[in-house]
C-alpha cells in the first residue's frame, strides 16, 4: 500500500467512524419523539391549567355578578313610602269619620298601585266640611307624559259623589326611576313626583301644607267651636305626619336599617272597616 492509499484509508476509515450508525440514528428519533411528546404533554398540561384558571376566573366573575345584582335589589328594596303606611298615617281621621257627617270607609279608596284619602276642611258647604284630597302612587319608573295619564286614570276613579266637595288636591307619585325633569306643580291641585330614596318628603310636604292652611283660616276666618277643633285635629295630624318622615327618613338614610313591620293588608282592612262603627 502507497502513501497515498493509505493516507485515503485512513481518511475514510476516520469518516466512517464519526458517521452515526443505524443505532444511533434509532435512538436519535427516539430522543427526538419523546421531546415532542414532552413538549405536547407539556402544552396539555399548561392548556389544562388555562382552562381551570379561566373556569375560576369566570366563576370569579359570577359570583360577583351575582353579589351585585343581590346589593342592587337590596338597595331597590329600601324602605319606602308604602300603600299600607299611607294608610296607617292617615286612619287619624277614620274613627273620626262619622263626627263630619262620614264613614270610615268613604275617606279612601285604594287601587293596586295608589292610595286617595280625604280629610275634612273647617269649611262649610250646603252643610258638608269641604275636603282635601291626597293620593299617594308608587310606580317604578315615570316620566311626563306616564305622570299625566297616571294622574288622569286616578281623578277618572275617583270620580265620586264627593268630588263636588274637593277643595285642595295633593297627589304623590313616589318612583324608583325619574325620566327626565319633572317639577312640581303648584296650586289647588298640586303634583309631586319623588324618587323613593326621597319618598319622607311625601308626608314632610304634607304636613307642612296642612300647618300653612290652618294657620292661614286662624288669622283670616272667623269660626265657631267644631272648626277650632278642626283646626286643632289637623295640626295633630300634622305632626303625625312629620313625624313618619322622621322615621321613614331615618330608615332611608340608614347603613343597616332595621327591619320593619308591614302589617297583612287584610288585616289592616280589618281593622278600618271596624272603624266605621266608631263615633
Amino acid at each position: 500500500m502507497s502513501g497515498s492509499d493509505f493516507s485515503n484509508f485512513f481518511i475514510f476509515s476516520h469518516l466512517d467512524s464519526i458517521r452515526p450508525c443505524t443505532a444511533v440514528k434509532a435512538g436519535n428519533e427516539v430522543q427526538r419523539i419523546e421531546e415532542i411528546k414532552y413538549k405536547i404533554s407539556i402544552k396539555k398540561v399548561i392548556n389544562k391549567y388555562f382552562k381551570i384558571l379561566s373556569l375560576y376566573l369566570l366563576s370569579t366573575l359570577l359570583i360577583l355578578c351575582q353579589k351585585f345584582s343581590e346589593n342592587f335589589k337590596a338597595k331597590s328594596k329600601t324602605p319606602s313610602l308604602s300603600i299600607e303606611d299611607v294608610l296607617d298615617a292617615f286612619s287619624f281621621w277614620f274613627p273620626k269619620a262619622r263626627k263630619y257627617g262620614y264613614y270610615a270607609g268613604e275617606l279612601y279608596t285604594l287601587n293596586e298601585k295608589w292610595a286617595a284619602v280625604f280629610i275634612p276642611l273647617p269649611i262649610i258647604q250646603d252643610g258638608s266640611y269641604k275636603l282635601w284630597l291626597f293620593t299617594f302612587s308608587r310606580v317604578e319608573r315615570i316620566n311626563l307624559r306616564l305622570r299625566n295619564i297616571l294622574l288622569e286614570e286616578i281623578l277618572e276613579e275617583l270620580d265620586c259623589k264627593f268630588s263636588h266637595l274637593v277643595h285642595f288636591e295633593h297627589h304623590f307619585i313616589v318612583a324608583d326611576t325619574i325620566r327626565g325633569k319633572i317639577s312640581p306643580k303648584f296650586g289647588k291641585r298640586s303634583i309631586y313626583v319623588i324618587k323613593s330614596s326621597y319618598s319622607w318628603k311625601a308626608y314632610e310636604i304634607a304636613a307642612k301644607s296642612i300647618e300653612g292652611f290652618v294657620n292661614s283660616f286662624r288669622r283670616n276666618v272667623k269660626y265657631g267651636e267644631d272648626l277650632l277643633e278642626l283646626c286643632d285635629e289637623m295640626e295633630r295630624f300634622a305632626a303625625i305626619l312629620r313625624k313618619e318622615a322622621e322615621g321613614l327618613k331615618a330608615k332611608l338614610n340608614s347603613t343597616q336599617p332595621t327591619p320593619a313591620h308591614h302589617p297583612d293588608v287584610d288585616e289592616f282592612l280589618s281593622k278600618l272597616s271596624q272603624a266605621e262603627v266608631l263615633k
